[in-house]
């Protein structure tokens, strides 16, 4: 659902708003990332992992919760107190400092949110439920509300709504599971080492991730950050879908890796690395092909001019979902969260430093470029550590299995463009053919990342 609504809703509000005026949200946008990374600290990262284990306890986990939760409101005061005097002292954020307040309402409800115990407890049926029905009401609202380029403000409103007024509904849902409330204890203290650790952490990765819309602002303006803007939007729908098969699979390695099961942590982290595989590998080639008619669907002509940065990043679809897999899957449920720490400040550095650079030059390209640079990076260097705590097991088979299936999308896609002028229809009939093909060809091969639901299915079928 997370790819179906951008794809309805985007392509609106790009014709509506125009490219200066989403250049102007998500400008605003990419100061709020560095807000909201200071009220959150690392407090999610941190009970994820620690809280896993002590979820049968409702009594030691409900403690704990309620100590981070206390924490984290605490940090979210002074991540508020941060923003209004970045505002004050900066006078390119003052020509912005409606959309940052407006935008700001997610740092709130995302700390009153706890959407970490439903991660912990692998309550997915209710986040997907309780997603769906905010995106229903924000699609009404956008349709009935935003009519004209100056509504942007309005649209940041109900941007707000769709990710964060959910939220809300969390901190209720929660105490099916725990109780939280304000405490404070003494131990409290001796969390904020390793939380602050985790903080670190996140804050390179998000600048990694942020800085080069922030940076891209403040050199070359509105427009590329709007074309810049298309592409990462169109990016981060595809990353969202790829990287649930290892988001849902978080608190089940932690639990493995505390315990000391070496055998499920391995049978669980090599299922979930195949499947990443196969999913990513497609997506590029996709792209590659198609990201021209990927714009137009979810915007205009008007910001045809994001092609090359998409094509871009569509490499870093891969080096990232590695990157997050060998970080937060294998070295953090191993408690090595200081070498990724390490990782990502010298990541982040660089990241820095070439956008400052080659943004001048290249604008949203380059901003494209470092982030796929970056994610390499950690990628490698978190393999080469990685690879001590996790063997790898059937990997080149089932690699082999995916570049055959490949083959295939890649003659669908390419015949689909030759023979159907109407690049719209081409992509529709060229994805849709590929998707199934593939599946059949790796079924035929016996690729495990879908052959066992094959049989399953038959099996079902049969009866």
């Amino acid at each position: 659902m997370n790819v179906i609504f951008p794809l309805i809703t985007y392509p609106y509000v790009s014709r509506i708003l125009g490219v200066e005026q989403l250049g102007r949200l998500d400008f605003s946008q990419s100061i709020i990332n560095y807000i909201v990374l200071i009220a959150g600290l690392g407090f999610a990262n941190y009970i994820i992992r620690e809280g896993s284990p002590l979820r049968d306890n409702r009594k030691d986990i409900s403690k704990l919760s309620s100590e981070i939760f206390t924490l984290n409101m605490i940090s979210s005061l002074l991540a508020y107190a941060i923003m209004l005097g970045w505002i004050m002292i900066s006078s390119k954020l003052q020509g912005y400092w409606e959309l940052i307040l407006i935008l700001s309402i997610n740092v709130i409800l995302k700390t009153i949110g706890v959407e970490w115990v439903f991660t912990i407890y692998e309550d997915y049926l209710y986040i997907t439920i309780r997603s769906i029905l905010f995106q229903v009401l924000s699609l009404v609202a956008l349709f009935a509300f935003v009519r004209e380029r100056d509504d942007l403000y309005i649209y940041a409103m109900i941007v707000v709504f769709a990710g964060a007024g959910s939220f809300i509904f969390n901190f209720f849902r929660a105490r099916k599971f725990l109780d939280i409330r304000i405490i404070f204890t003494k131990r409290m203290i001796k969390y904020m080492s390793p939380v602050l650790v985790f903080f670190a952490m996140s804050a390179f990765q998000t600048i990694y991730i942020s800085c080069d819309t922030t940076i891209l602002g403040y050199i070359s303006g509105d427009y590329y950050v709007g074309l810049y803007g298309v592409s990462t939007k169109i990016y981060m729908i595809i990353k969202s879908f790829l990287s649930s098969a290892v988001v849902v699979a978080l608190p089940r390695l932690c639990k493995s890796a505390q315990e000391d099961d070496s055998d499920g942590f391995k049978s669980t982290a090599n299922e979930v690395l195949k499947s990443l595989l196969f999913l990513v590998i497609p997506a590029i080639i996709g792209i590659l092909f198609y990201h021209k008619e990927m714009i137009l669907i979810i915007s205009t002509k008007e910001f045809l001019g994001a092609g090359k940065s998409l094509v871009i990043l569509s490499f870093s679809l891969f080096s990232s979902l590695l990157a997050y897999f060998w970080a937060h899957c294998v070295l953090i449920s191993y408690k090595k969260e200081n070498l990724v720490l390490v990782i990502s400040i010298i990541s982040a550095s660089l990241n820095i430093i070439f956008n400052i650079i080659l943004i001048p030059f290249f604008q949203h390209n380059a901003a494209a470029f470092t982030t796929v640079m970056s994610e390499s990076f950690i990628a490698l260097m978190c393999y080469l550590f990685g690879r001590k705590y996790l063997k790898l097991d059937g990997l080149f088979g089932q690699l082999m299995k995916i570049l055959a299936g490949c083959i295939f999308i890649i003659a669908i896609c390419f015949v689909t463009i030759k023979k159907i002028e109407n690049g719209i229809i081409s992509f529709i009939i060229g994805a849709s053919a590929s998707v199934i093909v593939y599946i059949l060809v790796e079924i035929a091969l016996k690729n495990e990342v879908v052959y066992p639901s094959w049989i399953k299915l038959k099996s079902k079928l049969k009866k």
